[in-house]
């Protein structure tokens, strides 16, 4: 009786322990699966976070440039219709009509004006706050970052869990320790080499490719902001603002206007032109006089604001055409040992990838394929199929 007593208390020993284990190696398991799919849809929100605030940067700069060109326009029209008023102020009715009109077209420009310095003013505030919004999301997909965000979940399982541990690290044999402190150090090379802030200006064109991008993907956008790309003002005929007509014999009137952008983001990065011209036939010379200009407007986002002061950084991939396939975390779950007979560790990597739908078209001007761009929003968290694995 005593033998089988013995021999019952030992397998329900056994038993036990052996359940145990199972469990712990359970929790382990989930935690480490939690902890890296959560610091890889942390670091994924961050990068879309980025990608926002870069398409935000594009739009709010062209925005500029559309209200520059509109206020080129606008002083075109007001030039326009004092002339039409002086020219028909001894006409009865006539003269009343545009003598209105150049009110109107007046009090309009000195409106516009007027809100023109608030608007771009505010508008350079805004890029201030999306620049310390990047830089504050460039420091939260860092490894530290990641580490404390998956040791709060992976702690959730069980409070002695501990992710990402030097000490725990350095315990493991070979050829695992090695396999371990490789993934951990390549966190910090992957997002110091490949992710950075700069400069519009000093990006080989990165920034201003973009913008002409989304200008091309708008017809509307293209009617207004095509010109040439240069730092002076734009010349006439390249832009989309034209129109002519022609009277055989006796007369030709056209109206032409442009706008330019510079290949940086800074202060005088928008300037428009419109004017309005007119030519004559000489009968006596069989030929066309020279083209006389009626009305004219200009602008510059920099005078109109006092300083328009643009992008002055913004976050990107240092690679053009980044193929390296997204970004690794790996969480290495520990048991610590205590109540435990032994620690247990697990090695879970789950991956950051960019996954663009089929056919983006509309929200993705500029996209080339596939590639990863932290100017789309569309990076996304998966667990890798790589082997992990329990580990003594």
């Amino acid at each position: 009786m005593l033998f089988i007593i013995a021999a019952i208390g030992l397998a329900i020993t056994i038993s036990h322990r052996t359940a145990d284990g199972a469990n712990d190696r359970s929790v382990v398991v989930n935690a480490a699966d939690a902890a890296a799919y959560s610091g890889a849809s942390w670091m994924a929100r961050h990068l879309n976070l980025i990608a926002y605030t870069n398409r935000a940067l594009v739009a709010n700069h062209i925005a500029v440039g559309h209200f520059t060109a509109y206020l080129s326009w606008l002083r075109y029209v007001e030039d326009a219709s004092d002339g039409l008023a002086s020219v028909t102020r001894y006409i009865p009715y006539v003269n009343q009509a545009t003598s209105a009109a150049a009110r109107i077209a007046d009090a309009a420009l000195k409106g516009t004006e007027l809100f023109g310095r608030g608007y771009i003013n505010g508008i350079d505030g805004l890029h201030g706050l999306m620049m310390s919004t990047q830089a504050r999301a460039r420091l939260a997909i860092q490894p530290p970052e990641i580490d404390r965000i998956m040791a709060a979940v992976a702690q959730s399982h069980d409070p002695s869990i501990a992710i990402n541990q030097t000490d725990a690290t350095n315990a493991l044999p070979q050829p695992y320790r090695a396999v371990v402190q490789g993934y951990l150090a390549s966190r910090y090379a992957q997002t110091l080499s490949r992710i950075q802030s700069a400069r519009p200006g000093d990006d080989r064109r990165r920034f201003g490719e973009w913008v002409a991008a989304t200008i091309d993907h708008d017809r509307r956008l293209r009617r207004w902001l095509a010109g040439r790309e240069g730092r002076g003002w734009p010349d006439y005929g390249s832009g989309h603002r034209e129109w002519d007509v022609k009277i055989p014999l006796i007369i030709k009137i056209r109206k032409q206007g442009a706008t330019s952008r510079a290949d940086h983001a800074d202060a005088d990065g928008w300037r428009s032109l419109d004017r309005f011209q007119k030519a004559e036939y000489k009968l006596g010379k069989g030929e066309w006089s020279g083209w006389d200009t009626l009305a004219r407007g200009r602008a510059d986002a920099d005078r109109i604001a006092g300083n328009y002061r643009g992008v002055r950084r913004y976050t990107r991939l240092k690679t053009r055409g980044d193929q390296t396939g997204g970004f690794t975390v790996p969480a290495i779950a520990t048991l610590a040992e205590g109540r435990r007979s032994r620690r247990i560790n697990h090695l879970t990597i789950a991956r950051v990838v960019y996954r663009p739908p089929q056919g983006c078209g509309q929200p993705c001007p500029g996209d080339a394929g596939n590639d990863p761009t932290l100017f789309g929003p569309f990076w996304k968290p998966r667990l890798s199929t790589q082997p992990g694995g329990v580990w003594p």
